[in-house]
């Protein structure tokens, strides 16, 4: 039973004692009744404090299914399905002072009605006598568990999803102790393709033959929760780690061996899968963070397998993961980045333009690289919050300065995003900048793998007078073959070809055709990691154009950077 609030007078049932008292010259308390009962569409019974039941309405008889002799014959104790002291105490309020509360009625066949009972005590003809008020809700209870329902499960495959899944993980914390679980995050390898090939109704067809497919192999009291479009979690009770970690390859394999059938064709689909464990109650939240970790690796690993995360060392680096996702959150929230400039020099150590390289300031007010916080939030999708911070900043940064010339990195998820696009359209339109002062980076491979958003972002943004450079050119074998799409101005040739180019001659001849191959298309380059003298020379010699390293300039704050030379 779930107790509502407690009422004093409701009108209706003031209505009714008041037309009693007014009509009532016998004991005769149902003929005085009647005539009221007619008029109402709810159940009316009138009890005595003991629970017997001494009038009823035609609606009784019509919801419960007794006949009015039957029912008469009855205590409120036979209607209720809660424990008899429930019902006692309810009898003892409702005479008092009056209740409004909602439980469940049995009826004559045995079903259950969803009731609001609406109940206060009255003297008729010198006694004490209950009038309770009855509205069957069940219609309006089915719709409340359809919409409680809907909330939590996913409408496609009808899992539990991620409001379920929080539920139940509180429900884990209040246990005083919790025996040893897993927790299992599944992500389908390549599952954008059957998408972008087929359709979304293609996919949403193999999803849920997928899921009907880990179904057969999981236990009654596992929980299956879809999380994303691709990624599901599996919380393994009372299992242990072996156990476990053979549940997960069994998913592996039967996925791998099973045909998805899709019209006419046939599918082969592989999963990669994530395994934490959870020992105590102060587990729940890191094995999440551990199976995240895990599923993680096994797509860099090459997919298709499962990856569990049990050694200390590997669990420290999650939480060290935890730690700075935190704080580049933090940072993109309180503005705590800093643009450092690094000059990019022609022959003679004139400046060409400067390069903006972020840090972070951690929470012990320390300097952060890139290398420490930018894969972190690559990872969690952050990467267009800051390079919008980036850009503002460095727009910023050449509206004071107008002796500065500042390129940007543009990272691949803001390469996909259409709206980082606009947005660094309207900042140049609204800033008072000549837009030949800005120029963009993106890696090569970055390019190769959005070779279409690429060309479109290169030609919109140079269209406007920005300058474009591909960055770490000669990583990919394929770079050559995509130039030619790539309407850009800079070829910077990856300082790994660089960094031993005086010591090694295989380096040095690369070094050479990339150049001769990038001035043949019209291009100039530039040679990243000039660590020393020797190095630089040597480019010069090359007739590479211009070379960005310590050897030539360290980044600044801009308050340190002198003026172009």
């Amino acid at each position: 039973m779930i107790k509502a609030r407690k009422l004093g007078d409701p009108d209706y049932i003031l209505k009714i004692k008041e037309n009693i008292v007014k009509k009532n010259n016998s004991n005769n308390v149902l003929g005085t009744y009647e005539i009221l009962a007619k008029r109402a569409s709810d159940i009316i019974l009138f009890i005595k404090p003991n629970g017997d039941i001494l009038a009823v309405n035609d609606v009784a008889l019509y919801k419960y299914g007794y006949s009015r002799k039957e029912l008469l014959a009855m205590n409120v104790f036979g209607l209720r399905i809660d424990e008899q002291s429930v019902v006692a105490g309810d009898l003892k309020t409702s005479e008092e002072k009056g209740i409004l509360y909602e439980t469940v009625h049995r009826k004559k066949d045995g079903s259950l009605i969803n009731v609001q009972v609406n109940s206060q005590g009255t003297t008729i003809a010198g006694k004490r006598v209950i009038i309770s008020v009855i509205r069957d809700i069940t219609e309006r209870k089915n719709m409340e568990e359809q919409l409680h329902y809907g909330v939590r499960h996913d409408y496609l495959t009808g899992l539990p999803n991620q409001y379920y899944l929080i539920e139940y993980i509180c429900q884990m914390r209040e246990k005083s102790s919790i025996k040893t679980s897993a927790i299992l995050l599944a992500n389908i390898d390549n599952f954008k393709i059957v998408n972008d090939t087929y359709g979304y109704s293609a996919g949403n067809s193999i999803l849920i033959q997928i899921v009907k497919c880990f179904q057969s192999y999981l236990r009654e009291n596992d929980f299956f929760v879809r999380l994303d479009k691709d990624e599901f979690a599996i919380i393994l009770s009372d299992i242990d780690k072996g156990e476990a970690t053979l549940l997960a390859n069994k998913l592996i394999t039967v996925l791998k061996q099973e045909n998805f059938i899709l019209g006419e064709n046939f599918f082969k689909v592989s999963v990669s899968i994530g395994v934490g464990f959870i020992e105590t109650i102060q587990d729940i939240d890191n094995a999440f963070s551990y199976a995240d970790a895990a599923m993680r690796a096994a797509k860099e690993q090459g997919k298709n397998r499962v990856v569990v995360i049990q050694k200390m060392e590997d669990r420290m680096k999650v939480i060290e993961n935890n730690r700075i996702l935190t704080q580049v959150i933090d940072a993109i929230k309180k503005n705590k980045f800093k643009l450092f400039l690094q000059p990019i020099c022609k022959i003679g150590n004139d400046i060409l333009h400067y390069e903006a390289l972020i840090r972070m300031i951690d929470d012990q007010e320390k300097i952060l690289m890139p290398a420490a916080f930018i894969p972190v939030a690559e990872r969690y999708g952050l990467m267009s919050q800051i390079d919008q911070w980036v850009i503002g900043t460095a727009i910023k940064m050449l509206e004071s300065r107008k002796d500065l010339n500042i390129f940007v990195n543009i990272s691949g998820e803001s390469l996909g995003d259409d709206s980082m696009l606009q947005c660094i359209e309207s900042h140049i339109h609204n800033s008072i900048i000549n837009p030949c002062r800005i120029g963009f980076e993106i890696t090569e491979t970055t390019a190769i793998k959005n070779i279409t958003k690429a060309e479109q972002w290169i030609h919109r943004l140079k269209a406007l007078g920005c300058r474009f450079a591909l960055d770490d050119f000669g990583v990919g074998f394929s770079s050559f073959s995509h130039l030619q799409k790539l309407p850009v101005d800079y070829l910077k040739i990856d300082g790994s070809f660089i960094r031993d180019l005086d010591s090694d001659n295989t380096k040095r001849a690369l070094v050479q055709a990339m150049n001769v191959v990038a001035h043949t298309l019209g291009k100039k380059t530039i040679a990243e990691f000039v660590e020393n003298a020797s190095i630089w020379k040597i480019l010069n010699e090359l007739s590479i154009d211009y070379g960005q390293g310590y050897y030539l300039g360290m980044p600044k704050p801009i308050f340190k950077v002198n003026l172009l030379r």
